[in-house]
């Protein structure tokens, strides 16, 4: 290989390394909430999924943050862990509309995909909607209680029909 071909690849192997990097911190990680229209009285499920998070492990909201709706539009009546997280201590407050909770895998990282499930009923009227969101993560971490920062979370909507 002669010496500019070998400097183009080292400026190519350079610039490839540094854009991977960016792209770590530029918001591809998220955690996601699905959608959900459900009739009046009916009960539903609303998912919480995880989209690039790295040998992601574990997840804390609260007591700095909860996951937040409208109580007089849904109510949450239970949260079950997905794809090997577990679900290990929760709390539910429907009368200010405010879930906490801890939740992980005892078995090494989860895929992306769906971790939890929240499953609802709708107490409100038709037409009624609310989002269900996260107002601050207390932590999200890897495998190696290394913290993951920078997650975007995007909210849910709950629709009455």
């Amino acid at each position: 290989m002669n010496k500019k071909t070998l400097w183009m690849a080292m400026i190519l192997a350079a610039l490839s390394l540094g854009l991977t990097a960016c792209g770590d911190t530029l918001g591809s990680k998220a955690l996601l909430f699905s959608n959900l229209a459900i009739d009046p009285g009916q009960t539903g499920k609303v998912t919480l999924s995880a989209s690039a998070l790295p040998r992601f492990n574990s997840i804390q909201v609260g007591p700095n943050g909860v996951i937040k709706y409208d109580p007089k539009i849904i109510e949450v009546l239970s949260i079950t862990g997905l794809n090997g997280f577990t679900v290990f201590a929760s709390n539910i407050d429907n009368g200010v509309g405010e879930i906490s909770l801890a939740a992980g895998s005892t078995s090494g990282p989860v895929p992306n995909g769906a971790i939890l499930e929240f499953e609802v009923r709708a107490v409100g009227a038709s037409g009624a909607s609310t989002q269900i969101n996260i107002t601050k993560l207390d932590f999200l971490m890897k495998t190696d209680s290394e913290p993951i920062t920078g997650v975007k979370v995007t909210p849910g909507l709950v629709s009455i029909n």
